[in-house]
C-alpha cells in the first residue's frame, strides 16, 4: 500500500496518533494532550468539505483516504464530541492506558466513519476492537475475564467481516464500501460481522457482560463507539434488509426486558443500550427516507443521552464506589447535580417529548406507519413502554429517590459536571430544537415531531408504562436480582468443552508422534549395519550393483521419452 496523496489531515488516524503519545507522557502533558487531541479533531470535521480527500493506492486500486459525506460528518462530529467530553469527565483517571486507549479507540471511531473502502473499515474495526479492550483490561485484575471474553466476541466477529470481505472481493472485484444485499454467503458474512459490533441478538450479551466491568470513566468511552460505528456501516451496506427489522425488534424487547430485572445500575444502563440499538436496526431495516434519517438521527442522539447516563452512573461509582441498585438510594440529597444529569438522560432513553430520545425514535416510529408496518409500530411502542420503565424510571429511581441506604458522598467533582454539562446541553439542544439536527441528516427531512398525533401516541405508551409502574413496583422494590444470559454458554460449559478438546487434541497429537517416532526408528534400523533384516545396508557385489543403475537408467530413459 502506498501513498498517493494525502492533502488534508485525517482527523481519526491523527487523534489515535496522539493518544499513543499521550501514552509515554505523564502528568499535566499528558491531560493537555488528551485534551487537545479531540478538539483538534472536532475542528477538522468541521471545516473539511464534503467529497474525497487523498487516495491510496490500494490491492491495486485507488481509494478515497476519506470520504466526507453528510453521513461521515454527522456521526464524525458526534464522535468528537463525546471523546471531548470523555476526556473531560476523566480528568481525574490515573490510568494512563486508559486515556490513551480512549483516544486511540475515537480516532479509531472517526477513520471507521470516514472510510470509503472495506479494508480501511476492516482496520478500523480492529483497532478499535483493541483500543477497547485496553480500556476494560485497564480497570484491573476483577475486570480481565471479561477483558477476555470480550476481546473473543470481537475477534470472531472481524474474522467473520474478513472472511465476508475476501469473499466479496473476489465476486466483485471491488472494495468499495457500497450499498449491498446479504443475498450470498460473502455478503451474509460481512453482515453478520457488523451485528457482532452491534449487539445483535443472539450475541448481544456481550455488552452488559463487558461494560459494566470497566472502570468509573471507562463505560463512557466503551458506550460512545463500537455499537454506533456499526450502524453506520449498517447504513452505509445494508439499507433495507429486512431481517434487520426482526432482529431489531428482538433486541428492543430483550434489552428492556433484562433491563427490568437487573439490579446493577451500570448493567441496566448495558441492556438499555441494547434496546436503544434494536430501534436503529428496526430504522435500518425499512430502508425507507424517513427511516434511514431515524436511525441515524437516533444514534447520534444516543451517543449523548447514552453517554451522559454513563457519567452520572460512572460519578456515583466514583463516589461510592458502590454499583447494586440495593446498596443505594437516596443520593439525590447529596449528589444533586448528578440526579437531574440521571434523569434527563433517561428520560431520553424512553423517548418522552422534550428530550432528544423522542424527536429521533419517533422518526422510526413514523416510517413504520408510513410503510404499512404496523405491527412494527405497535412493537416499538411496546419497548418504548418498556424503556420507559427500565431505563427512564428504574434506574434513577433506585439510585437516586428510592429509600436512603444512609450514603453521604459529596457531589460529583467539577470535571465530571461539566463533562455531564455538555453532554446534557446537546441531549437538551436535541429535543428543544430538532431542526439543528435534522439539518445534518443524509436524507431531506419534511417531519414535523410535535404534531398532536405524535404527543398523544407518545402519551398513551407513557401512560402504559405508568401503570406498568404502578402494578410492579412491589418487584422493582426487591428487584435485585441478575438473570443468567446466552454468556452463561461459553461462561459456563463453554470452557469446559473447549478443555475436553484441547485435551483430545493433545492426546491424538502424542499418538501421532509416537507413531512417528516409532516409524523413523523402524526406518533407521532398516538401514543401520549390523542389525537384523537391515536388508539395504548389506555389503553388495559390483555385478549387482551395476545391473541396478542400469535398471534405474532404464527407466530414467522411458519416463523421459515424448
Amino acid at each position: 500500500m502506498s501513498v498517493a496523496d494525502i492533502p488534508y489531515l485525517h482527523p481519526g488516524w491523527w487523534l489515535a496518533g496522539l493518544g499513543i503519545v499521550a501514552l509515554f507522557l505523564r502528568g499535566g502533558a499528558r491531560r493537555v494532550v488528551t485534551l487537545i487531541a479531540p478538539m483538534l479533531a472536532l475542528a477538522v470535521l468541521i471545516v473539511l468539505p464534503d467529497g474525497t480527500h487523498g487516495s491510496w493506492a490500494l490491492m491495486g486500486q485507488a481509494v478515497p483516504a476519506l470520504r466526507m459525506d453528510p453521513l461521515a460528518r454527522l456521526f464524525g462530529i458526534a464522535f468528537a464530541i463525546a471523546a471531548l467530553a470523555g476526556v473531560v469527565f476523566a480528568w481525574r483517571q490515573e490510568s494512563r492506558v486508559e486515556g490513551s486507549a480512549a483516544l486511540v479507540y475515537a480516532g479509531a471511531a472517526i477513520a471507521a466513519a470516514l472510510s470509503a473502502d472495506l479494508v480501511t473499515l476492516f482496520v478500523s474495526w480492529e483497532a478499535m476492537a483493541l483500543a477497547s479492550t485496553a480500556i476494560l483490561w485497564s480497570a484491573g485484575p476483577a475486570a480481565f475475564p471479561a477483558a477476555q471474553r470480550y476481546l473473543a466476541v470481537h475477534l470472531l466477529g472481524g474474522m467473520l467481516l474478513m472472511a465476508g470481505i475476501v469473499g466479496y472481493v473476489g465476486e466483485t472485484g471491488s472494495i468499495t464500501l457500497a450499498g449491498m444485499a446479504p443475498d450470498n454467503v460473502s455478503r451474509a458474512l460481512i453482515l453478520a460481522g457488523f451485528l457482532v459490533n452491534a449487539a445483535a441478538v443472539p450475541l448481544a450479551s456481550w455488552l452488559p457482560d463487558a461494560y459494566p466491568e470497566s472502570s468509573w470513566s471507562g463505560m463512557v468511552f466503551l458506550s460512545a463507539f463500537t455499537t454506533k460505528v456499526a450502524l453506520l456501516a449498517l447504513l452505509r451496506a445494508f439499507p433495507g434488509a429486512e431481517v434487520l427489522v426482526v432482529l431489531g425488534l428482538l433486541m428492543a424487547l430483550y434489552g428492556a426486558a433484562y433491563a427490568l430485572v437487573e439490579s446493577d445500575m451500570r448493567r441496566i444502563l448495558a441492556y438499555a443500550i441494547v434496546g436503544q440499538q434494536g430501534v436503529m436496526l428496526v430504522g435500518v431495516g425499512i430502508g425507507t427516507p424517513l427511516s434511514i434519517n431515524g436511525a441515524t438521527s437516533h444514534a447520534v442522539a444516543s451517543i449523548f443521552y447514552t453517554g451522559l447516563v454513563a457519567m452520572a452512573t460512572g460519578a456515583v461509582l466514583y463516589q461510592t464506589g458502590r454499583r447494586d441498585c440495593g446498596d443505594l438510594g437516596g443520593l439525590w440529597r447529596p449528589m444533586p447535580f448528578t440526579a437531574a444529569a440521571a434523569c434527563l438522560g433517561a428520560l431520553a432513553f424512553a423517548g418522552v417529548p422534550l428530550a432528544s430520545g423522542f424527536v429521533t425514535k419517533s422518526l422510526v416510529s413514523a416510517a413504520a406507519a408510513e410503510s404499512g408496518l404496523d405491527g412494527v409500530r405497535w412493537s416499538l411502542a411496546a419497548a418504548s413502554a418498556a424503556s420507559l420503565l427500565a431505563a427512564g424510571f428504574k434506574l434513577p429511581w433506585r439510585v437516586f429517590f428510592h429509600r436512603t441506604a444512609g450514603l453521604r458522598p459529596a457531589e460529583a467533582p467539577v470535571s465530571q459536571r461539566v463533562a455531564m454539562s455538555i453532554l446534557a446541553a446537546m441531549t437538551l439542544a436535541i429535543g428543544l430544537v430538532p431542526g439543528l439536527l435534522y439539518r445534518l441528516l443524509p436524507l431531506p427531512v419534511s417531519y414535523e415531531p410535535f404534531t398532536v398525533a405524535t404527543l398523544l401516541g407518545t402519551a398513551a405508551t407513557m401512560g402504559a408504562g405508568a401503570l406498568a409502574v404502578m402494578a410492579l413496583l412491589p418487584l422493582l422494590r426487591r428487584s435485585n436480582s441478575h438473570l443468567p444470559d446466552i454468556d452463561q454458554l461459553w461462561r459456563g460449559p463453554g470452557p469446559r468443552i473447549a478443555l475436553a478438546i484441547e485435551r483430545a487434541v493433545q492426546s491424538s497429537m502424542r499418538a501421532i508422534a509416537a507413531l512417528r517416532r516409532a516409524g523413523i526408528a523402524a526406518l533407521v534400523r532398516r538401514f543401520q549395519p549390523g542389525t537384523r533384516g537391515a536388508s539395504l545396508a548389506r555389503n553388495w557385489t559390483v555385478r549387482v550393483m551395476v545391473l541396478w543403475v542400469v535398471v534405474a537408467l532404464a527407466g530414467i530413459l522411458v519416463l523421459s521419452y515424448r
